[in-house]
């Protein structure tokens, strides 16, 4: 391989704890955990938003386990399908890598999906130049730039996922008050603090497996493993794990303030209900820029 296509694939350092944490943050807070949020509440409660940001959080857990091993064992592979083709017979390995390319095509369309939904209640009069936008970039950064671009993007990603999960909430919490937001939402929605549905458990227990699979057969998690020092890339899942964790939580607490004072018709206006609730306009920017 020549150098400029090693650049490519690779950027140009070796990545650190806080590099590989940045990189995996950036990676996995998408447009699907904002989605995926709001479903969870109204479907499982306040206690299946707790168990879906455990569920993800002891996904990267179990992650750093295989990846750490998978590292140390293939020191020069760049992506998972060098693992594989050492690993496997042609016949087999051809099979895995059309597996990955079929579900790496379904992710990224649920990233589109899940992008279009967001842009449409953010900027409902101009959706088609917002997703446009989203288009170009993902052309832009990860067809073009390739891995160095990426990284570079990863900072100011990670920047405006701090932004939003502490700034917002904390914002939105000391403005009302705590107990005014507990009393709206017992009020409107008491069906949320049901704790005692056997649904729940599964759910979290799915979810664990879910994540689990996801990550293990997302070939871009893959390749910033690979360029992670090997005795980093246990500690960074975990770290990764963590505070991933709080970002499903932050969001459970800015969707209960803002149906603290109100119903809702339909789950996916939940999303048109929080950016409402957010008054000030320098909160909706920040929040339009974290989607």
């Amino acid at each position: 391989m020549n150098d400029k296509w090693m650049l490519y694939m690779r950027g140009s350092v070796t990545f650190g704890l806080g590099l590989a944490i940045i990189t995996l943050l950036a990676r996995w807070v998408t447009g699907n955990t904002i989605l995926s949020s709001p479903q969870t509440l109204i479907q499982y409660g306040i206690a299946g938003s707790i168990g879906y940001a455990i569920a993800g959080g002891l996904a990267f857990f179990f992650l750093g386990l295989v990846a750490k091993r998978v590292r140390r064992s293939f020191p020069e592979a760049i992506t998972i399908g060098d693992v594989l083709k050492e690993k496997l017979l042609p016949s087999y390995y051809h099979t895995f890598i059309l597996m990955l390319l079929f579900m790496g095509a379904y992710a990224l369309m649920v990233q589109f999906y899940a992008a279009g939904t967001l842009f449409y209640y953010a900027i409902p009069q101009l959706p088609l130049i917002g997703f446009g936008g989203f288009l170009l970039l993902v052309i832009y950064f990860g067809g073009y730039g390739g891995l160095k671009k990426l990284t570079s993007l990863s900072f100011y990603s990670v920047v405006m996922i701090f932004l939003t999960t502490i700034l917002l909430p904390i914002y939105s919490y000391l403005q009302n008050g705590i107990s005014p937001i507990y009393d709206g939402v017992k009020l409107y929605h008491p069906y949320l603090f049901f704790m005692g549905s056997h649904e729940t458990v599964w759910f979290v227990s799915a979810a664990i497996l879910v994540f689990t699979g996801q990550i293990l057969t997302d070939s871009a998690t893959w390749m910033r493993i690979f360029v992670t020092k090997p005795e980093k890339i246990g500690l960074a899942f975990q770290s990764t794990g963590l505070i991933w964790a709080t970002v499903p939580m932050a969001l459970l607490a800015l969707l209960l303030f803002a149906i603290s004072g109100k119903s809702f018709d339909h789950v996916y206006l939940l999303i048109q209900t929080m950016l409402q609730a957010l008054d000030a306009s320098f909160l909706m920017i920040i929040f339009v820029f974290f989607v």
